[in-house]
């Protein structure tokens, strides 16, 4: 996240190893999806938000 005033980088982060595991391809594509939701929610929303204090 850049800071349009000034150009500097506020926030960069990422999620990296998220699984989903299950027998059906699809199900463990949404799996996964459902835990980089959980993970973004629990860790990286609130450090996004902390940083726009």
């Amino acid at each position: 996240m850049i800071d349009r005033s000034s150009g500097d980088e506020i926030y960069k982060n990422s999620l990296s190893r998220v699984k989903g595991i299950d027998l059906n391809y699809t199900n463990a594509a949404n799996k996964a999806f459902f835990n980089a939701a959980e993970k973004l929610n629990a860790t990286i929303l609130p450090q996004i938000m902390e940083s726009l204090k």
